[in-house]
């Protein structure tokens, strides 16, 4: 069976969810692509971005370098504002909708529910092959966070059967 390809999309405002992407395009070996948000979202303009997670805003992002119709899987990673996906996000998967084929999510936050799974799988109207979780500082504390990670690769792999995914 052929090696699939993969990439690993994000939006990161702070770093933490650019650390997960990290990790997940090395253990997965594949691309990776930051989304930018051209929207200053620092000191008090961060505020804006729980405000446009919750009213379902897109943004204005920088044209992304990779298109996402030549890979057969999108891992696309976001944090959470507001229990919804972020604009930058929900911007870029807008955007792309009809390029990305299979797909797969990841999510960082420090909520106890949000929304933002649904949300990610309405824009693209298909349910993602998998999605991990990660409240950052639980699963830091309680020791969980290695064994979703690795749980969420090996959903992906099983998933083409493909032992390794090229980048």
């Amino acid at each position: 069976m052929k090696n699939m390809r993969a990439l690993v999309v994000y939006y990161s405002r702070v770093g933490k969810t650019k650390e997960l992407a990290e990790e997940l395009a090395k253990k997965l070996g594949c691309d990776m692509e930051a989304v930018i948000d051209k929207k200053k979202r620092t000191g008090i303009h961060m505020l804006t971005s729980g405000r446009d997670a919750q009213k379902m805003n897109l943004t204005e992002i920088e044209v992304p370098a990779k298109d996402p119709s030549n890979y057969d899987l999108v891992v696309v990673g976001t944090p959470v504002y507001s229990g919804r996906v972020s604009a930058p996000i929900r911007t870029y998967l807008t955007m792309n909708k009809d390029k990305i084929g299979k797909s797969a999510f990841f999510l960082t936050h420090m909520l106890k529910k949000n929304r933002a799974f649904e949300d990610m799988q309405s824009i693209l109207s298909k349910e993602p092959v998998a999605c991990l979780d990660i409240k950052k500082k639980q699963d830091l504390r309680a020791g969980t966070y290695e064994k979703k990670v690795n749980d969420f690769i090996e959903r992906i792999l099983s998933e083409f059967s493909a032992g390794p995914i090229e980048g």
